[in-house]
């Protein structure tokens, strides 16, 4: 049964401080000064530096072309799991596999929650793997592993119509390491691509390394051999297979280079507490991971330095196991494991130290207590060498005590309840507070809120469904939340309830951990058995802490990225000799929203305008004005957004294609055949891509009309051909009727048109000084701006093209559609005039932008519905907003599409007040 997982929040400061189960506590000495110290040290820096968390729900795992991906983000202070205070502004960003950042954006999430969603355009997001991070700027200051990272990848099933087994091998080659490689090519139906030629790459990242081509034999398969490079591990190359582009719509696919037998497996070995202590029973840990980075099943034993055989060892999980044994002074140790053909290969475990002490924690399943046995070396025996073992999670103290080992041993058996559920560690320092051992462990509390949904046993197609919720604790108590459900077909969307890391297996469990976790579903069953629990523990024996410390600090030693509450441009106006300008007035102008905001430097020329939210094709127009309201011999440098640089981290992606089992296959079908019905139905009213041909074309104009929207057009060519010309003298020479008008000859006129410029989208007029005409106004732009300066202009006299301008940019009561002509002039730098005309004049466009959020599409069907319009939804339900009411109650509509099956409901959330959950529930259709 699905439940929801929740910290009690305890006052885990006043646990830190009245110090439980310590010996001595509050007796007042130095020594039980040093102890307070110890424990409320842990909890203060926590307070003052407090970590953030971020957990991002999306309406499915994988994606194909043309979709929307659908997201809702809780943001957490990480010690009570309650909406951070510190930041009011969340970025999100996904990157491709090359590392590139594709899009960015702004989310403003309201106590703690944001939702938005980003389409996945084919031009933007062509087919491949991609890696969508989520943080905040105060994240920054603590580790990388802190960001959020969610894999993910995008399919065109519509260009790829065959399938690749793959196989690799090392081999000898030419004295060297080398790879036989097998690819055997089949289409959908299972048919092979016989006798056909293709031509095969050996790739590195961007490099290709070697070519040929191949012809398939009538099974359709390629064998090859080839050299590894030096320096370069196999799972670093690809194969780049390129086809016959007129018999397959897969002209080009890429296969990634994974062995498929232990030759290059990367196995490593994790002492309990961090050393092997000779004499001592040892608890080691141990990791065994394939070439691809995934974990791999192994067996072997562990030899001593005169080839005696100490014990035997077997991975339990995805390569990760345990196993006892004491060392001996003066002793190496090696494992051996099995290979293929009856070839071993060894690896060494650490060096034994003849001295040390051994932290070890016993975390026994279903126990309600952990025993920690601290155990030392005889020589480290009958000294009264203090030590401090502290106890803490989530950057809390919430234990600690101050020993000694004059007998040898020391055991403690605490309460489990003093700790949040989730991961807690333990530390041993000594009298100078160096650290000696660590040892993590998972503590699950079983406080636990129940979820219970009520729903009919089956559905039909295109079914009113309604879903009834009841959230509670284990008391019965109903719970208020908010929560983020999605609802997706089975048939179409493939959801790996192993792999699924979830609102709770992130925020409890990989979080809290360094590096890539296979399977975290894995962990969190519905119900825990002893094997899980075992599993568990060797994962956390083997995996790194991310630890709650600060890192990033500025000379000052304060945290280098500030917390962001809200968006805002900050900057420095100076004079002509670089100094500050102090009391300078600034104006900040918007026209979209329309606002004027004014402030006043500081003694060192900054100023700031917070509390902003510029949405897509944003801009602000500063100015800074001296004392005498002037903005001669004023400057302004704004401070930009410097984005950060990521490490490309994970688990390596296979494309779907490679290897596919038959589940997933059977999807991928499904799928195809869905989408082909559709278009059969649908294909003679589906409106295709217009191609405006023949028209010249400015890149990167704003024109809104869009590409080739104009009366008249020159481009980057024509714009060459005017050498150093000046804006005027072009628009004099090359529009007809460009000329002084009104009675006053004081504005430009095309014909009997009044002329507005536009220059990179923004409206000069908007920006003219009151009382100034606007050709003395214009004048200043028609005379400064060059044809060097220029990359484009766009002439819109028609009622054909001026519509959109007129409706963005004039005053409807004021003014007539017809009686104006607009000039859309598109510069190289991007900025307009401003940058490099206007003294104390800046035109800032911000790089980033808050995602407004658009309203998922639900369809609602009448009793008689047409079924002539197919329904081939694969995510058929998105709210990112459920909120359970003081009874603990909410309920779900939606529609059903026209594919009968099942549906997986996937509910996460949280009270944001130290309870988060989730859920899983399946719908029949029939």
């Amino acid at each position: 049964m699905s439940s929801f997982h929740f910290t009690r929040v305890k006052n885990l400061i006043l646990i830190a401080l009245s110090l439980l189960f310590c010996e001595k506590v509050f007796a007042q000495d130095n020594q039980d000064s040093t102890l307070l110290k110890v424990a409320n040290g842990i909890t203060q820096e926590s307070l003052h530096f407090s970590r953030e968390k971020i957990y991002v729900q999306t309406d499915k795992p994988d994606y194909n072309t043309g979709d929307t991906l659908w997201f809702k983000t809780y943001l957490f202070n990480a010690s009570y799991l309650k909406p951070s205070p510190k930041s009011g502004i969340l970025y999100i960003e996904i990157a491709d596999e090359n590392n590139q950042v594709i899009k960015r954006m702004l989310v403003s999430p309201i106590d703690g929650l944001g939702w938005g969603d980003i389409p996945l355009s084919a031009k933007l997001f062509p087919a491949g793997n991609y890696t969508l991070r989520a943080y905040t700027n105060w994240m920054r200051n603590f580790s990388e592993g802190d960001v959020f990272r969610k894999q993910f990848s995008i399919h065109d099933y519509t260009k790829q119509d065959l399938l690749v087994n793959a196989r690799f091998t090392l081999i000898p080659f030419e004295g060297d390491k080398g790879v036989h490689a097998t690819i055997q090519l089949q289409r959908m139906n299972g048919l092979p691509v016989s006798f056909r030629t293709f031509q095969v790459a050996l790739i590195n990242g961007n490099k290709v390394l070697h070519k040929n081509n191949l012809l398939a034999d009538v099974n359709g398969e390629m064998t090859f051999d080839f050299k590894t490079p030096k320096g370069v591990y196999p799972d670093k190359l690809s194969i780049l297979l390129m086809g016959p582009a007129k018999e397959t719509a897969a002209s080009e696919m890429t296969i990634p280079v994974i062995l498929s037998d232990n030759e290059d497996i990367d196995l490593q070995f994790q002492p309990e507490g961090g050393k092997l202590i000779a004499g001592v029973r040892n608890l080691v840990g141990f990791k065994a991971i394939h070439s691809n980075g995934m974990g791999v099943d192994i067996s072997g034993i562990i030899y001593n330095n005169k080839n005696q055989k100490v014990t035997d060892f077997k991975s339990s999980h995805l390569g990760m196991g345990s196993f006892y044994f004491i060392p001996q002074p003066g002793e190496s140790y090696t494992a051996v494991i099995p290979l293929r053909d009856g070839l071993t290969k060894s690896y060494s475990l650490p060096v034994v130290q003849n001295a040390g002490i051994v932290l070890h924690v016993s975390d026994s399943f279903n126990s309600d207590s952990v025993e920690i046995d601290i155990m030392a070396t005889p020589d480290l025996q009958n000294k009264s060498n203090l030590y401090y073992l502290e106890g803490c999670s989530r950057g809390i103290g919430c234990f600690a005590a101050r020993l000694t080992l004059d007998k040898g041993t020391k055991t403690y058996m605490l309460d489990k309840n003093i700790f949040p559920t989730g991961i807690a560690r333990f530390t041993l320092l000594n009298e100078d507070m160096q650290p000696l051992c660590q040892r993590i462990i998972f503590v699950d509390n079983h406080d636990q809120l129940q979820a219970h949904f009520t729903y009919k046993s089956e559905y039909a197609i295109r079914d009113s469904a309604i879903i009834k919720l009841n959230v509670s604790d284990i008391k019965g108590s109903p719970v208020q939340g908010d929560f983020s459900v999605a609802v997706t077909n089975d048939a179409l969307v493939n959801i790996d309830t192993m792999k699924y890391n979830s609102l709770v297996s992130d925020i409890y469990l990989t979080s809290d951990l360094k590096g890539n976790i296979e399977d975290p579903g894995y962990y969190f069953p519905s119900e825990m058995t002893e094997k899980i629990w075992n599993d568990l523990n060797d994962l956390l024996l083997t995996q790194g802490w991310v630890s709650y410390a600060w890192k990033a600090k500025d000379e000052s030693g304060s945290p280098a990225y500030p917390a962001e509450q809200s968006f805002s441009i900050a900057g420095k106006v100076t004079n002509i000799f670089n100094k500050p300008v102090n009391q300078s007035e600034v104006l900040l102008f918007s026209e979209k929203p329309l606002s004027i905001q004014q402030t006043t430097t500081n003694k060192a020329g900054e100023f700031t305008f917070a509390h902003l939210f510029p949405v897509d094709t944003a801009s602000y127009l500063i100015q800074a004005r001296n004392r005498h309201g002037k903005s001669f011999n004023v400057g302004i440098q704004l401070n930009e957004f410097k984005p950060p640089v990521f490490n490309l981290s994970g688990q390596s992606v296979v494309p779907w294609y490679v290897n596919i089992d038959t589940g997933h296959l059977t999807k991928v079908k499904s799928q195809m055949a869905e989408d082909e019905r559709a278009g059969k139905i649908r294909g003679k009213h589906v409106l295709q891509e217009v191609i405006i041909e023949g028209k010249k074309i400015v890149s990167n104009s704003q024109n809104l009309n869009g590409p080739g929207g104009a009366d008249f057009i020159m481009n980057q060519s024509d714009m060459e051909k005017e050498g150093k010309a000046t804006l005027g003298d072009i628009l004099r020479k090359k529009i007809k009727g460009f000329v002084l008008g009104g009675k006053r000859l004081d504005k430009y006129m095309i014909y009997d048109k009044a002329v507005h410029i536009i220059i990179d989208g923004v409206n000069l007029d908007f920006f003219r000084p009151q009382g100034e005409t606007q050709k003395i106004y214009y004048d200043e732009y028609l005379n400064y701006l060059t044809a060097e300066d220029i990359k484009g202009i766009e002439v819109m006299t028609s009622s054909r093209y001026t519509g959109n301008y007129f409706q963005k940019f004039m005053d409807p009561v004021k003014q007539k559609p017809f009686e104006n002509a607009f000039i859309e002039i598109t510069t190289y730098s991007g900025h307009g005039a401003f940058l490099k005309k206007t003294p104390g004049v800046y035109m800032y466009r911000p790089p980033l932008a808050f995602n407004v959020p658009a309203e998922f599409y639900s369809p609602k069907y009448p009793v008689k519905s047409n079924h002539y319009i197919p329904d081939v939804r694969s995510t058929i339900y998105w709210q990112p907003n459920v909120i359970t009411n003081k009874d603990g109650e909410a309920v779900i509509r939606f529609y059903t599409a026209d594919k009968p099956g099942t549906y997986t409901l996937m509910l996460e959330g949280a009270d944001m007040n130290g309870n988060v959950g989730s859920a899983r529930r399946k719908m029949i259709v029939k």
